[in-house]
């Protein structure tokens, strides 16, 4: 189970959901989020997740919540996804079997839009060892909204992707020609097989005669000088 405490995270979620949710929508999550920490009914977190949509005001965050020691990065999300992360922080954890269920049964029956709230999520999980595999079943996915929620932004797959699953992460993110400048960790996870891999791609590209995306000729330079 992960160490790092998240409690400041969570009160500041709560303050700006508070500011900035109606009233209703306000007093259902208070009632949602006593009945998920309460545990006595793991029925309750799918249901609430399920009506997150109906029930919460819609409009984007445009403010970066304090920094945090998880580096989640909200800006930029509405309010349905901030409001189903923050449901997901509240189920209780202590028991891994029990709480890799409830997460798990969520990935399981989502939605597209509930997909992508999972998914931005990881880095709030706990056991994170325990999504590794769910993260690469994403990226396998042909949906576009839950690779941008795993790739762009979410510092999650630079932590915990074994190397080759990370390396299928990069490059279905030049193939599919994502901003590459919104992908955590590139530099840092930079490795021989990803840079073989790359050189690969790059020498098929030019004998295409389609353009090389300045980012993989940059990964290849910094190992070579590394």
């Amino acid at each position: 189970m992960t160490s790092i405490n998240l409690t400041h995270l969570q009160q500041s979620i709560a303050t700006y959901l508070q500011t900035h949710l109606n009233a209703a929508a306000w007093q259902w999550l208070e009632q949602r989020v006593a009945t998920i920490r309460s545990n006595s009914n793991p029925q309750s977190l799918v249901t609430a997740f399920a009506q997150v949509s109906r029930k919460v005001n819609v409009f984007i965050i445009d403010d970066e919540l304090p920094e945090n020691p998880v580096n989640l990065q909200m800006k930029g999300w509405d309010s349905i996804c901030l409001v189903r992360v923050f449901l997901l922080m509240q189920v209780v954890s202590d028991d891994r079997d029990s709480y890799k269920q409830q997460i798990g049964n969520l990935f399981r029956y989502a939605d597209m839009d509930e997909s992508v709230a999972l998914y931005v999520a990881l880095p709030v999980l706990a056991y994170p060892e325990e999504w590794v595999h769910q993260c690469t079943e994403g990226l396998r996915s042909n949906i576009s909204y839950v690779h941008d929620a795993i790739m762009q932004n979410n510092p999650w797959p630079a932590r915990y992707l074994p190397e080759a699953a990370w390396n299928q992460l990069v490059l279905k993110a030049f193939f599919n020609e994502k901003d590459m400048n919104r992908v955590i960790g590139l530099q840092a996870r930079n490795n021989q097989e990803l840079v073989l891999a790359l050189t690969d791609y790059r020498a098929e590209r030019l004998a295409a005669g389609r353009p090389i995306h300045p980012g993989i000729e940059q990964l290849i330079a910094s190992f070579k000088t590394a």
